[in-house]
């Protein structure tokens, strides 16, 4: 697999994560690691490759999804990078707000900052509570999913939140 450039080679990447193709996530950061390239960066999308794994995972694609993060990880992929949007969301605030409580179990465990702040002065937590004030006003079925096991997500991303040794206390809006 060799690619012409730096840009190409996280286009690739950015797809086999799309794809979930664990095989691929190795190669191309085998080859990626040998032209030093750097995977802190923000791609064309706003957003680091760790951003792209967590916002390609579903619920029933976390223990794969975790294997490429984990795979990202082993390279030295920053935990605490904000996105390169106007809202600059750290992977554990698109984790959270997404109802992921494996990534987000994972991303706390290696150091993943709970207190961390985007540009809206918002911690993680904040958009737990107001994702799941949005699900109970809205008890019918979002994108195909029973509303109530997303909201039983929420509860369990802000269980994990609790247990972080935050101190911050949120509002439902």
């Amino acid at each position: 697999m060799f690619f012409k450039n730096n840009d190409e080679i996280i286009a690739h990447l950015l797809d086999a994560i799309s794809k979930i193709d664990k095989t691929e996530v190795q190669a191309i950061l085998q080859e990626a690691s040998v032209k030093k390239i750097d995977l802190n960066i923000h791609t064309n999308k706003f957003v680091t490759p760790l951003h792209w794994a967590i916002l390609k995972c579903h619920v029933g694609t976390q223990d794969d999804m975790l294997e490429i993060i984990e795979q990202l990880y082993q390279t030295g992929i920053d935990l605490n990078k904000p996105s390169n949007d106007s809202k600059q969301y750290y992977p554990l605030h698109t984790a959270a707000r997404r109802g992921l409580p494996m990534v987000v179990e994972w991303l706390l465990e290696h150091g993943a900052d709970p207190m961390a702040k985007d540009t809206a002065n918002k911690i993680p937590r904040h958009y737990v509570w107001s994702t799941l004030n949005a699900k109970i006003s809205n008890k019918n079925e979002v994108n195909g999913e029973n509303n109530q096991d997303y909201i039983d997500r929420l509860i369990q991303v802000n269980d994990l939140l609790d247990n972080s040794n935050t101190t911050a206390f949120c509002f439902i809006l």
